[in-house]
């Protein structure tokens, strides 16, 4: 070989010293998550899940006029959410949710490659490229604190899940939980609070424009921000187009269509009944509590006349 020997007896330490150095590296790192493991929260909780339900006053004939809630929720079993609403979200937040174990390794490097560029040029925020399962077990069982070691948790709590959950489970967790803006938590609740729909009733655009609403409600509001809201459908719908989950036929059907929301519970007739509600919650917290009657999701019948 070419080059005095000292120089390849070096080169061999040096190459030595970068294997010695990547094991102390790689041990130090699983010694640091085993440790960290052990503090954790259980999943336990998760599966004893038991969202708070919004609870419901209807006129003697039937009309609803009230809801009374802690957290606006229509818990929604898996099965009974279209396949349209779920691959909706898929698209617009996981793509490879079906396929991953809790973590997309991509999409933590693309994250970590972008909170290099907010800590350098931007407003210092990170980012971590979380599936669906880490949203999951940051909303549901940690903080929401942007710093490394919460990320850490929220990957170890996520491939914990994987292994105790099936895909459907986590979805169902993930579709009841998450905020959507508007007093809407989870997508029936939305569903309902922006269509006045049940999730059976949404057409493609509305699924669409739900999964929009996953990321950042408040900056893609329906009411007050409708242009990036439809923008951001727009991108949705090409995800799911990407994915193979509709056509380009069905996508551009959807793109057609406006955007039309409703304000729920909203007119006359419900203002003049405003007094009667706010005697009768007086009267329900008296017998049942306050918790029964924001998170028990009863079903009140009252007497009052709204025609």
């Amino acid at each position: 070989l070419p080059g005095p020997p000292w120089v390849w007896i070096w080169l061999r330490r040096l190459v030595i010293l970068g294997v010695v150095l990547v094991a102390v590296a790689f041990i130090g790192l699983w010694m640091y998550f085993a440790a960290l493991g052990r503090t954790v929260p259980s999943i336990e909780k998760l599966k004893q899940y038991e969202p708070p339900i919004t609870s419901r006053v209807h006129a003697g004939d039937g009309t609803l006029i009230a809801e009374f809630a802690d957290q606006h929720r229509v818990f929604v079993p898996y099965e009974s959410m279209p396949k349209h609403v779920v691959e909706a979200f898929v698209a617009a937040e996981d793509k490879n949710f079906f396929h991953h174990h809790g973590l997309d390794y991509m999409g933590i490097l693309r994250g970590a490659l972008n909170s290099v560029k907010n800590k350098l040029f931007g407003n210092g925020s990170l980012q971590g490229g979380s599936t669906i399962t880490q949203q999951v077990a940051k909303n549901m069982l940690l903080t929401r604190d942007q710093n490394l070691t919460r990320k850490a948790k929220e990957a170890i709590v996520a491939q914990r899940m994987e292994k105790e959950f099936t895909k459907a489970q986590i979805l169902e967790l993930y579709l009841n939980e998450i905020y959507l803006g508007g007093r809407s938590y989870g997508v029936g609740s939305a569903a309902l609070n922006y269509f006045n729909k049940s999730l059976p009733e949404l057409d493609l655009s509305e699924a669409a424009i739900l999964a929009s609403l996953a990321k950042a409600p408040s900056a893609v509001n329906p009411y007050t921000n409708p242009e990036k809201l439809l923008a951001r459908r727009n991108y949705v719908l090409g995800r799911m187009v990407e994915d193979g989950y509709i056509t380009q036929e069905q996508a551009d059907e959807a793109l057609a269509k406006p955007l039309t929301t409703t304000h729920r519970l909203k007119g006359p007739e419900y203002a003049a009944a405003t007094y009667f509600v706010q005697e009768l919650r007086k009267d329900l917290i008296e017998s049942y509590g306050e918790d029964t009657l924001e998170q028990g999701g009863l079903s009140i019948r009252s007497t009052i006349d709204m025609h």
